[in-house]
């Protein structure tokens, strides 16, 4: 792949962590505003920091896989 594929993904990677990292903040740390929401907000929020949680994953993937050299093949 070439170098500015890999640049947009480390950046796409920083950028969410961020948002997760803020998300997490809001969830767990700052409860009293949290608790405020319906319960169906709740979930949903929670639904969305295990979904950004599993793409970062991938994306930590995908850059180790480019760091070491491997390609995926089909």
């Amino acid at each position: 792949m070439p170098k500015s594929h890999i640049e947009r993904m480390q950046k796409e990677r920083y950028e969410l962590s961020e948002r997760v990292r803020k998300l997490t903040v809001f969830i767990y740390q700052e409860e009293t505003l949290f608790k405020e929401l319906n319960e169906i907000d709740q979930r949903l929020l929670k639904a969305q920091l295990r979904a950004m949680n599993a793409y970062q994953e991938v994306l930590e993937i995908r850059l180790d896989l480019e760091n070491t050299g491997m390609e995926h093949t089909q």
